[in-house]
């Protein structure tokens, strides 16, 4: 046993204990196997290039064994950098569809809106999301209010003789504290352009169904910004009449007058009456 191997022999020295360890013992064991087996005419030169091959061979094993870890490591990354594209992705298409669904809201409750006074506020949070605007809000063009005394009758709130002043009465949702409220003096900004008098800009014809020679044309999308009146700020902060009701900031504004509470438009008008002409000519022919 080892005792009695250690009486015999006496105590083991470090560099014993050294090569014994499985990582040189056995590679040594092996390597003086192979030089046995082979009995070279030079063992010692034999042994050194078989100690040689295999400290190559093995380097190769351990190369191979990190170049497949590394390559597992970049696979598991690939497919979590694939994951979080997908799942943005989804994440994305899934705000689309919410987005989607929220107009079709809007949309329906305007086909079954009673008062469309009533779905302003949606309004304009709905421009606001489409249009990505900064900020959107409604004003009524109305008359001016002035102070009353106690014996004053219902209408002496109203001041008939000044200019009408434009009210904001509805905005998106994070410019509803800021705006709200607020009333716009006809010397303030540029909004009291849009209801001066005069023509509004022509509506540009509408194309040809098709060319001379038969062929279909393309249809041109109709540009409303050269068919609606409206007032248009490139850039604010160049521009003096514009009016901030807090600190000036880069952007571009737009104001256009809306028209909801006309059943009908001048154009419209004509159309009807041209119609009830024709109508009442056919009606004439056939008696």
């Amino acid at each position: 046993n080892a005792e009695v191997r250690k009486d015999i022999l006496g105590p083991q020295h470090e560099n014993i204990k050294y090569l014994q360890q499985d990582n040189i013992g056995a590679v040594l064991s092996k390597g003086m196997s192979a030089t046995y087996e082979n009995k070279p005419r030079n063992p010692v030169e034999y042994f050194a290039r078989w100690l040689l091959n295999y400290r190559q061979t093995q380097k190769a094993a351990e190369n191979l064994v990190d170049k497949n870890k590394k390559k597992d490591e970049v696979k598991k990354e690939y497919q979590s950098i694939l994951k979080n594209r997908q799942d943005e992705e989804q994440m994305k298409l899934k705000v689309v569809e919410e987005q989607e669904a929220t107009n079709d809201k809007f949309w329906d409750g305007l086909h079954t809106s009673e008062d469309l006074n009533d779905n302003l506020t949606e309004l304009a949070n709905y421009l606001h999301k489409n249009l990505k605007a900064t900020g959107v809000y409604i004003g009524t063009l109305e008359p001016k209010m002035k102070a009353i005394e106690l014996d004053d009758d219902d209408k002496a709130h109203i001041d008939a003789e000044a200019p009408l002043v434009l009210k904001f009465k509805h905005a998106n949702k994070d410019h509803e504290q800021l705006m709200v409220g607020k009333v716009l003096e006809p010397s303030q900004g540029i909004c009291h352009s849009l209801f001066k008098e005069g023509e509004d800009e022509e509506e540009a014809p509408a194309p040809e169904g098709g060319s001379e020679d038969g062929t279909q044309e393309e249809q041109v999308e109709k540009d409303i910004t050269k068919t609606v009146k409206h007032v248009f700020v490139s850039e604010v902060v160049e521009n003096k009449d514009v009016h901030f009701w807090k600190v000036p900031r880069l952007g571009s504004y737009m104001a256009i007058p809306l028209v909801y509470k006309s059943c009908l438009s001048e154009k419209a008008l004509d159309e009807a009456i041209i119609e009830w002409a024709e109508v009442s000519k056919q009606i004439e022919a056939q008696d």
